[in-house]
């Protein structure tokens, strides 16, 4: 068997959610921006979602497309 490893995408999907979530949540704690802090934390969300979304989608169909 391969050596499983996360690939550089993943980790910049993650990176990216990293970001977004805790300046969204900088600017909240803060009372910064109200508004601008929430879009923050739904783009964190969203990344997340999208990345969970494709390592099952890469878990499960990787190998049956060969």
């Amino acid at each position: 068997m391969k050596p499983q490893h996360i690939s550089l995408a993943y980790l910049r999907l993650l990176a990216a959610f990293l970001v977004c979530t805790i300046a969204g949540s900088l600017l909240k704690i803060f009372h910064i921006g109200g508004l601008f802090g929430n879009v923050l934390i739904g783009m964190g969300m969203l990344i997340a979602l999208i990345s969970i979304f494709l390592l099952v989608y890469n878990a499960f169909f990787r190998g049956t497309t060969k």
